[in-house]
């Protein structure tokens, strides 16, 4: 049977005690347990109320989270309250309950009165005197002590929020005049507040507001005589001077006056106290055979500890078995260790009531769901509940030691059985208990949980191993110390180091802000938009100099050393790009930065931590703690009513968090005017994914290949990542429309476009340039305000830009002019060497000019140009030749751009084809072919490769054969595809071949992730951005240069120079029947003429190459063959037509 069938838990005790809230009701009362301190507390209240005695009436009550203050407070408050209500009556019966002479006492003090006017506050971070006269006005106005004209004059000071430190004791005297005059006795005033230590935080951090110095003058009116006298009780974890230990010497001085005071009153229970609580926490239905049972088992186990003096109290065998049965299912050892453990740990608020409430793992609930009848829950599964749920920082350096200790020697451990596991934990938490009562880990104490015969056997493996010890002089067990390292020593001396300290430049180093978004304008312009965050001392405010025009908030650490009307100074001089956030830095954030740094210190460069896993992880721990603390003070301080926003030296006034925002988006909107929007998630972002580069690149390629962006936009099968982009920017921002007969027309946008600001800084910016203008530089101003378009975009929107203005923009790319942009340039401005391009506008028609007068009274007879857009605007009559390459006349036979070609190459002497292919497709597309010659392009003889090239080749590629190689980029053109394809089926033949692949382009990732596919990463070498000399290598000791080009939309192989380059290594090559192939490879002679869609006639080829090793024989005719492309022999064929 589960325990959960016999077993519950009160349901208060799941709850933690609010007085505001649980004032009025009995529940919480009804549950409370009057204790040893709560007795203390009372004989001192109600010797203090004696009419004929002068004593302090102020107490401050002391103890960790969850140790029944405001349990007490409660307790105190129906004690007090009127004698006729239903919270007194029950109040008293339980006090003549637990003591009858306190009972007689207080009896005496309310005798014939109606009780105390009590005012119960529980702390918050506010300032104290306005949330102390609200909380006194509020009790004060359901009372019927005053009239309403009194309470409409004491509520002034709320509506107008003008509430100092003596209004609230003004306050407090007008109300015990009140009670004195009233026609009902009182027996005085109590004031009772909790969570003081919220109040002493917020007046810590900041100085202007929250003013503590009012409870010393509260705590100094309760000791002055009056008929009706003033009470005043407060609650905190820690003393108030604790609060001011990271504040300056003057102001803790200050504070522990104040602590002077008050009556100190320890609210520490004992441990049998304790163990009382949780006997009326747990509440057991059983049968009389399981009540017999219980206390068998109870008894069995308190025997060995009543022996040892380890049972808390003096009590006797029967009175220890009633209370620890009542406690069951918690062993007897888990019970009275359970308060010790939730006082070591209580910082972290991990308490008796904690883990008997906790629906956590491990906590209370969850081991009466698991465990059975007459079994316990154990000090090892306390262990689990603790070590689960305490996050990893202790504040106490001895505990925190222990535990890592425990959790070391458990790491240690490994797998093991679970009675050497348990073993473990249980003599760790005995260990880190045992300075708290003398309980400790003894032979005797560990045979009470666990079965002797095991325990033996058990306790000898450890020690076998180290991970336990036995102390013969203390007679116990301990679990090995494993670190001798002084952290605190490490510590100071670190923190003695310390100089020239900037705060601010610490916290943008250890914890740099997070960037703050401006949401709803990331929403409404489809872009994210965000401030740049960073703190600054209030000291470097009169030497700030803005590096860039970027959003930015600065959050301003005060120490109000600036006079007002210079801070205003400053303020005001700031651009309307930075938004100011004062925020007060004097509650020990300097103390706290300082450890946190000397830490890392530690961490970093102390070699003994890096040796010393249990220190290194109290570093670590500490690390992270302090981390969390800074930044929840800086939160904190944020939230704080003295910090102030301040924009263009005006203050931000906000009513809430939201308007706050939509403030941030005002002011983000202002700075970014000329932005325009752009509905697209996969560009508009500074840092784009690997599909959304591949589509950039497409859609480029696409705006240079015009009838390849034509058939982008009109095909409506598909809807590729490029077509959205293209249809987001480009058409829905009219830089491309479309003719009714289908051409298009790049368009620079009119006046009323979103891009026509941007698009006039780029004219302007490239015009006035004397000299290039980097892609980079252009970059930053498309960035910074007033556009702040996102990276993704630039290079789509620049080429947009580029489009409009071809005849006029120069191109350069490692300060070498470019005549035009073609796949192989698109590919590496986008994606490779963005920042070796730059750009230059003016007008080209003034260029040509030029030349035509230069050439008009020169000897010069002719103009040989390699791109035919470089003779579109010259005049002169002297007899011009154009190179044509293929690719860039490959457009649509009677589109706009076909027509311009025509008319240019019908007024040259000579078109100049580097391919018989090239020619035929030039026919087709209108040339006149009586203008055509072929020349194909010309090479240079191959120069000696280096010996440490051709070593690192040979070590790199020793086992691999035969060796496949393709020098390209990866393009849909160049087949790769294909031949990996080929690969698959050629590696059953030849198990150790390998493909090298050199090169880059859109379709690199595409090919990677095929070759992982079909489980050929053994096989396939990929290299880029390598030296010439590595490069020609590996060619010059492959066996079979492999291209078989194929033609992919417009884009064609209009010779391949890479073939005839592999020939001069005597490397025959494979090429494809489309594009000029044929030109640069004999067909078996020199290597192979294939149809590169055929994926057997690739695959055929390379093998029948590989047969007898024919590529030895088609090599050697490839060197001789390759001497006819060598520009000295091509220089002849020029020679010929301009001769």
């Amino acid at each position: 049977m589960k325990l959960n069938k016999v077993i519950s838990l009160n349901n208060w005790f799941s709850k933690s005690v609010n007085l505001e809230r649980d004032s009025s009701t009995s529940e919480a009362l009804s549950s409370y347990v009057p204790t040893s301190v709560s007795k203390r507390m009372l004989s001192s209240f109600f010797e203090s109320q004696k009419k004929d005695k002068r004593l302090s009436r102020a107490w401050s009550l002391i103890g960790p989270y969850g140790s029944g203050k405001s349990s007490f407070a409660l307790f105190l408050t129906g004690l007090l309250e009127d004698p006729a209500s239903d919270l007194h009556k029950l109040a008293c019966k339980k006090l003549q309950k637990f003591d009858e002479d306190l009972f007689k006492q207080h009896k005496r003090i309310i005798k014939n009165t109606n009780g105390y006017f009590n005012v119960l506050v529980t702390g918050s971070t506010e300032p104290i005197e306005e949330k102390l006269y609200r909380a006194i006005f509020e009790s004060l106005e359901h009372s019927e002590i005053a009239g309403q004209d009194k309470k409409k004059i004491l509520k002034t000071k709320i509506i107008e929020k003008k509430i100092t430190s003596s209004n609230v004791v003004n306050l407090v005297k007008e109300i015990q005049f009140l009670l004195k005059s009233s026609t009902n006795d009182y027996s005085g005033f109590v004031l009772i507040i909790d969570e003081l230590g919220k109040f002493v935080e917020f007046a810590g951090r900041n100085r202007i507001e929250g003013d503590i110095y009012l409870l010393q003058q509260l705590a100094e009116l309760s000791f002055q005589d009056n008929a009706v006298p003033f009470s005043l009780v407060v609650m905190l974890h820690q003393a108030i001077e604790y609060y001011a230990k990271d504040l300056d010497q003057k102001t803790k001085n200050e504070w522990r006056k104040i602590q002077g005071r008050f009556e100190e009153v320890s609210f520490s229970e004992t441990v049998e106290q304790s163990v009382l609580i949780i006997k009326e926490a747990i509440q057991g239905e059983y049968s009389q055979s399981q009540k017999n049972k219980l206390k068998t088992l109870t008894r069995k186990a308190l025997k060995p500890l009543l022996k040892q003096q380890a049972v808390p109290g003096n009590l006797d065998l029967s009175e220890a078995e009633e209370l620890f049965t009542e406690c069951y299912p918690l062993h007897p050892v888990t019970a009275i260790i359970l308060p010790m453990l939730s006082q070591k740990l209580a910082q972290n608020e991990r308490t008796l009531f904690s883990f008997l409430s906790s629906s956590q793992d491990f906590g209370f609930p969850s081991f009466l769901e698991q465990k059975n009848f007459e079994e316990y829950i154990t000090t090892s599964d306390l262990f689990d509940y603790f070590i689960a749920n305490q996050g990893s920082y202790i504040s106490d350096h001895y505990t925190h030691r222990r535990w890592l200790e425990v959790q070391n020697a458990l790491d240690r451990l490994g797998e093991a059985p679970s009675t050497q596991v348990n073993l473990i934990k249980t003599i760790g938490l005995l260990n880190i208990v045992g300075s708290m009562g003398g309980f400790k880990a003894s032979l005797d104490l560990l045979s009470v949980i666990f079965e002797e015969k095991q325990l033996s056997k058990d306790i000898k493996v450890l020690e076998k191993k180290s991970l336990v010890s036995f102390r013969r002089f203390n007679d116990e067990y301990r679990i090995w110390q494993g670190s001798d390292f002084n952290l605190e020593q490490g510590l100071s001396h670190e923190m003695a180091q310390f100089e020239d300290f900037s705060l601010a430049k610490e916290l943008n180093h250890l914890i740099p802000p997070r960037p703050q978004i401006a949401k709803k304008s990331s929403i409404t312009n489809h872009t994210l938009r965000y401030f740049r965050t960073s703190y600054l001392n209030e000291s470097d405010l009169i030497a700030y100099q803005e590096e860039d025009s970027y959003p930015k908030i600065i959050y301003l650490l005060r120490d109000n050393n600036l006079k007002a009307n210079e801070f205003k100074d400053l303020v005001s001089r700031l651009s309307k790009n930075i938004i100011l956030v004062s925020i007060d830095s004097s509650s020990g954030l300097e103390n706290m930065c300082k450890e946190l740094s000397a830490m890392k210190v530690i961490l970093l460069s102390y070699p003994e931590i890096q040796s010393d896993p249990i220190a290194k992880k109290e570093v670590e721990d500490q690390i992270l703690n302090l981390e969390e603390q800074i930044s929840n003070r800086l939160n904190s301080a944020l939230r704080d009513k003295t910090s102030t926003w301040y924009h263009q030296g005006k203050f931000v006034n906000y009513k809430s968090t939201i308007d706050l925002q939509n403030k941030f988006s005002d002011i983000i909107d202002e700075i970014y005017p000329d932005s325009p929007i752009i509905a697209n998630e996969l560009l508009n972002r500074d840092v784009i994914s690997g599909q959304a580069q591949r589509a950039r690149t497409m859609l480029i390629q696409a705006m240079i290949e015009e009838n390849l962006l034509k058939e982008l936009a009109f095909d409506n099968s598909k809807y590729p990542p490029e077509k959205t982009i293209c249809e987001a920017l480009l058409i829905k921002h009219n830089l491309v429309t479309f003719s009714s007969d289908g051409n298009l027309k790049f368009n620079s946008p009119d006046k009323q476009n979103d891009f026509f600001p941007l698009f006039e800084m780029l004219k302007s910016t490239l015009r006035k340039s004397k000299s290039p203008i980097s892609f980079k530089e252009i970059q930053k101003k498309m960035s910074r305000p007033p556009f702040g378009i996102k990276e993704g975009l630039h290079p789509v929107i620049f080429m947009s830009f580029f489009m409009v203005n071809r005849n006029k923009l120069a191109i350069y790319e490692d300060n070498q002019f470019k005549p035009y942009m073609d796949s192989e340039a698109i590919d590496r401005f986008v994606r490779t060497k963005t920042n070796s391009f730059a750009f230059q506008l003016y007008e080209f028609k003034g260029q040509a000019k030029l030349i035509d007068e230069y050439v008009k009274g020169s000897k010069v007879n002719g103009i040989i140009a390699d791109h035919w857009k470089s003779l579109e605007h010259l005049k002169t009559n002297k007899k011009k030749y154009c190179l044509i390459h293929g690719k860039e006349i490959n457009h649509t036979k009677g589109s706009g751009i076909n027509k311009r070609i025509i008319k240019v190459l019908d007024n040259v002497e000579k078109v100049i084809a580097n391919s018989e292919y090239t020619k035929n497709l030039a026919i087709e597309l209108g040339v006149n072919p009586e203008k055509i010659v072929v020349i194909n392009p010309g090479i240079d003889p191959v120069k000696n490769i280096d010996q440490n090239s051709l070593d690192k080749v040979e070590s790199l590629l020793a086992v691999k054969t035969p060796k496949l190689i393709t020098v390209s980029r990866f393009d849909k053109r160049k087949n790769h595809e294909k031949i990996i394809m080929a690969l698959r089926n050629l590696k059953q033949i030849y198990p150790d071949i390998v493909y090298i692949c050199i090169g880059y382009g859109e379709e690199e990732d595409n090919i990677k992730n095929l070759v992982k596919e079909l489980d050929l990463e053994s096989q396939v070498m990929f290299f880029k951005d390598i030296s010439d000399n590595l490069k020609n290598a590996l060619v010059a000791k492959s066996n079979i240069f492999v291209m078989p080009s194929v033609i992919h939309k417009s884009s064609v192989e209009g010779f391949g120079i890479a073939y005839t380059e592999a020939a001069q290594y005597s490397i025959p090559s494979i090429g494809g029947k489309d594009g000029g192939a044929s030109d640069a490879i004999d067909h078996e002679k020199t290597g192979l003429i294939c149809d590169g869609n055929n994926l057997d006639e690739i695959y055929s080829s390379i093998n029948s190459m590989l047969e007898n090793k024919k590529y030895l024989e088609y090599g050697k005719n490839a060197k001789e063959y390759v001497s006819k492309f060598y520009w000295s022999n091509i220089i002849e064929e020029y020679k010929k037509i301009l001769n």
